[in-house]
């Protein structure tokens, strides 16, 4: 990387450590505008962009998060309705209100829902969950989805030989 790219890239790191997000972000996009950005700084530009992000979302949607409150604390219905709202969030920022609707009476479909999300999202925070008066404490990021577990695919395609009707000629 040359000198220019060290030096941007030195500016951009010294301006999240400083919580100067707004700043790192419009850096970013500035470079990211130019025709050309060498591949290894282009790497590392877009990773503080990703990085940025979410604080600048923070700060525009304060007041949602405030309604987000409202429904993690309310109605089954508004529980519901918040899953649906976190799904689209970034659920690092969220970890308390997603322990709370884990802890909450919504049903396992949509806990699942919510459990999914985080593994999507490949969060590292341990989360507790009660099940038929099981404590029971993840990592959703040390969790395979349904489609990578070898041992599911393995039984899947067992039963589907199983039980399928299909004769082979």
């Amino acid at each position: 990387m040359n000198a220019y790219y060290h030096s941007l890239i030195e500016e951009i790191k010294k301006e999240i450590d400083e919580k100067s997000y707004a700043q790192a972000y419009e850096l970013i996009c500035q470079e990211l505008n130019m025709p050309y950005v060498p591949e290894d700084a282009l790497e590392l530009l877009e990773y503080y962009k990703f990085e940025c992000k979410p604080y600048l979302e923070q700060k525009s949607k304060s007041m949602d998060f405030n309604k987000l409150q409202d429904y993690v604390h309310g109605t089954l219905e508004q529980k519901i309705y918040a899953i649906s709202i976190l799904e689209n969030m970034n659920l690092r920022m969220c970890h308390d209100e997603v322990q709370k609707l884990l802890d909450s009476d919504l049903p396992d479909e949509y806990k699942g829902t919510l459990i999914e999300a985080l593994m999507e999202q490949k969060i590292d925070d341990p989360f507790n969950l009660i099940k038929s008066g099981l404590n029971i404490t993840f990592i959703p990021s040390a969790i395979l989805p349904m489609e990578q577990d070898q041992s599911i695919n393995e039984a899947s395609s067992l039963f589907e030989s199983w039980f399928t009707n299909e004769i082979l000629l």
